[in-house]
C-alpha cells in the first residue's frame, strides 16, 4: 500500500489499483488499474437523519409503513449539500477520509483486497442527543465525459440492458429484489459496481441528473437509535475495474473469498417439485385432494424425474388461505390427518424421493389463539403498538422464545412425519 499527497490530490494504491482524490474535499476522482479507468466526481455518503437525508441527495421517506418485502425508496433530489471535510488518516493499512454534517462525523474507510476496491462507512453521533438513523446510503458518481456507458442487473429484475444515454435526468432505474451487482461495460471494458450489506436489505437503483452525470446508488434499510458518541457501521461498496477480461469471474472469486458460498449440507441435487393436495394456488387450490389420494400420483411423479417434494403448506388455517396458517402445529383436517400425512412420507421415501415442508414465520392473525396467547412475540412500532404485515401479526424472528418455538415445532415435525427438510417462507427470504 502507499499513500502519497501534493497541494491538489491524495493518491492511494495497492495491488494495481489507484484512487486519487480531491485534497480540499476527500472526494472521490478516478480509480485505476491497467486495464480500465473510471473517472469520477465523487462518492456520496448520505444519511437519513431525524427526519430527513442531510446530504439532500434523496427525498426521505420513514421505514416505519414499509412491509418486509418493500426496499427503500430512491428518489433523487438535486439541492445536495457539502459535508466539512475534516482530513484523512494514511496511518493505517487502508485510506480514510472524515466529514462532518449535522453533528454527525461519518469516516469513509477505502482499501484494497484481491484486487477489488472495498469501501466502508461509519457513522457517530456527536450532538448532545440520540439520533434516528433512517437508511444510508452510498452515491457513486462518475463523470459524463465518460460516453455512453451500458449498465444491468445480473440475476434481477428489470433483467434487461440499459444505455444512460437513454435515461431521463433524475428518473432512476431501481431493481425489484435486493440486488448485489451493477454491471457496466462502455467502449473501454467493464466495471462491476456491488453492493452488500450482512444485517440490512437495500436498494438499488442508477440514474443521471441534469448535467448528465451517472449516479450508482446503494441505499441500504437501516433503521437504528444512535445515542450521543454511539458509531455504526452500514454495508460495504465493492468496485471491480474489468476491462476487456470476464466480468463475472471477479464476482465468483470476491463472493469465495468472503466465504459467501452456498450451503453443502442440503439438497444441492435433483429435480424439485412444488405442488400441494388441493392443485395450484393459481387455480383457487380447486382439486380438493386428500394428502393420501395425493400420494397416488407419486409413482408417476417419480417416473418423471421427480427426486425432492416441496409441499405447499398443510397446516391448520381458514379460508383466508394456507398462507396464513392459526397453528403449524396442526394438519388441516381438509387434507387428513397424522397418519395421512405419515403415509404420503413413507411413500415418498420408498419410491427413493424427500420430502420438504413449507412453513410460514411472519405469525397467524391478530385474533387466533397462537396471537392472543403470544402477541408479546410479534414485532412494535414506536408506540409500541404490534405490527401487522398480509393481516397477520409480524412476530420477530429474532424473540428467543418465537425462535425456540419454531425450533421445537420443527423437531417434532422430523419425529412425527420423517421429514427431510424445509423452506421458510419470508420475504427476502429463501430456502433452508
Amino acid at each position: 500500500m502507499r499513500i502519497t499527497a501534493d497541494s491538489k490530490h491524495v493518491l492511494y494504491s495497492d495491488e494495481g489499483v489507484q484512487c486519487t482524490f480531491d485534497r480540499t474535499n476527500g472526494q472521490l476522482l478516478s480509480i485505476d488499474n491497467e486495464q480500465i479507468s473510471m473517472k469520477c466526481e465523487g462518492l456520496l455518503i448520505d444519511v437519513g437523519c431525524d427526519g430527513a437525508y442531510i446530504g439532500g441527495s434523496l427525498n426521505y421517506h420513514s421505514f416505519d409503513p414499509l412491509n418486509t418485502w418493500n426496499l427503500p425508496p430512491i428518489e433523487p433530489l438535486q439541492h445536495v449539500v457539502s459535508w466539512e471535510f475534516l482530513g484523512y488518516n494514511d496511518n493505517l493499512h487502508e485510506l480514510h477520509m472524515f466529514y462532518k454534517s449535522a453533528e454527525l462525523v461519518i469516516t469513509v474507510m477505502y482499501g484494497v483486497k484481491c484486487g477489488t476496491l472495498e469501501i466502508n462507512t461509519d457513522l457517530k453521533n456527536v450532538q448532545g442527543s440520540k439520533r434516528i438513523i433512517n437508511g444510508v446510503s452510498f452515491l457513486l458518481k462518475q463523470q459524463a465525459t465518460e460516453g455512453d456507458v451500458l449498465f444491468s442487473f445480473p440475476g434481477n429484475v428489470p433483467h434487461q440492458e440499459f444505455h444512460t444515454s437513454e435515461l431521463q435526468a433524475n428518473k432512476p432505474v431501481v431493481t425489484g429484489l435486493i440486488n448485489p451487482i451493477i454491471q457496466t461495460a462502455s467502449v473501454h471494458g467493464h466495471i462491476n459496481i456491488l453492493f452488500i450489506d450482512e444485517v440490512e436489505k437495500w436498494a438499488t437503483g442508477v440514474y443521471k441528473n441534469e448535467e448528465e452525470v451517472i449516479h450508482y446508488v446503494n441505499v441500504a434499510g437501516v433503521e437504528s437509535y444512535l445515542d450521543v458518541n454511539e458509531s455504526l457501521s452500514c454495508g460495504t461498496m465493492y468496485i471491480q475495474l474489468i476491462g476487456q477480461h470476464e466480468p463475472y469471474i471477479p464476482i465468483r472469486d470476491l463472493y469465495r473469498n468472503k466465504g459467501w458460498i452456498p450451503p453443502s449440507d442440503g439438497h444441492t441435487d435433483g429435480v424439485l417439485y412444488s405442488c400441494h393436495p388441493h392443485g395450484t394456488m393459481d387455480s383457487g387450490f380447486r382439486d380438493r385432494k386428500t394428502i393420501r389420494e395425493y400420494a397416488e400420483e407419486f409413482q408417476e411423479l417419480h417416473e418423471m424425474g421427480i427426486d425432492h417434494v416441496w409441499i405447499l403448506p398443510i397446516f391448520e388455517h381458514l379460508d383466508r388461505g394456507v398462507y396464513h396458517p392459526t397453528d403449524q402445529r396442526i394438519v388441516d383436517q381438509r387434507y387428513g390427518d397424522d397418519e395421512d400425512v405419515r403415509f404420503f412420507s413413507r411413500t415418498l421415501h420408498e419410491l427413493g424421493m424427500t420430502l420438504l415442508f413449507d412453513y410460514v414465520p411472519h405469525g397467524p392473525e391478530l385474533e387466533d389463539p397462537l396471537g392472543v396467547e403470544h402477541v408479546d412475540w410479534a414485532s412494535v412500532d414506536r408506540d409500541g403498538i404490534p405490527k401487522q404485515e398480509w393481516k397477520c401479526l409480524s412476530f420477530d424472528m429474532t424473540n428467543p422464545e418465537y425462535r425456540q418455538y419454531t425450533t421445537e415445532l420443527v423437531e417434532e415435525h422430523v419425529e412425527r412425519f420423517d421429514i427431510d427438510g424445509s423452506r421458510i417462507d419470508c420475504a427476502m427470504g429463501g430456502a433452508v
